[in-house]
């Protein structure tokens, strides 16, 4: 049996949830027994879903039909315009679009060159959010580091200077600091 997309869309929202609840044959802590006159219908949901293979349809559609979704992007709004008419299709209620200010990066042209000793033109990219450099470009000298505590250090010589960090990639997270 297919489950209804209504449910679906409760039981995403209630996945979080259920993780956190402890099988019924357990005495709840004080701290989780507001969860108490949830658990039944979070079991039932999670049945549903898991009886189903309807939810993971609908997000392979949503990433095979959409792809990547960055915030202000056209293949965001094209999703939540589809994720609106699906549920509304399903015979969901008040399901409307709320105004929302997001950021929205665009990646300009990146280029790196080296002009001392010689010229080398070097492959670079550009985080999401950078700041862009004027068109006229910025020359100066180069330090380089491996931290932010080496920077600190560097202190006084590193005004005027491009700082390179110098870093091993290790995950987007702790590497995007940099």
């Amino acid at each position: 049996m297919l489950m209804s997309s209504h449910r679906c869309v409760l039981v995403v929202s209630l996945v979080a949830s259920l993780l956190a609840v402890r099988p019924s044959a357990q005495t709840p802590s004080r701290q989780d027994a507001w969860l108490d006159p949830y658990r039944d219908n979070s079991a039932h949901l999670l049945g549903e879903a898991l009886s189903s293979r309807h939810a993971w349809e609908r997000l392979a559609e949503v990433g095979d039909t959409f792809g990547h979704r960055l915030s202000g992007s056209r293949a965001l709004e094209d999703a939540i315009d589809w994720a609106v008419a699906e549920m509304k299709k399903d015979g969901l209620e008040n399901v409307r679009k709320e105004p929302v200010k997001v950021p929205h990066w665009v990646r300009g042209q990146e280029s790196l060159e080296i002009v001392s000793p010689r010229r080398h033109a070097l492959v670079m990219l550009g985080m999401g959010n950078s700041v862009g450099t004027p068109a006229e470009g910025i020359e100066a000298e180069l330090l380089i580091v491996r931290s932010f505590d080496e920077l600190t250090a560097a202190g006084a010589r590193a005004r005027g200077k491009i700082v390179l960090f110098n870093v091993p990639f290790t995950t987007y997270g702790e590497t995007v600091q940099f």
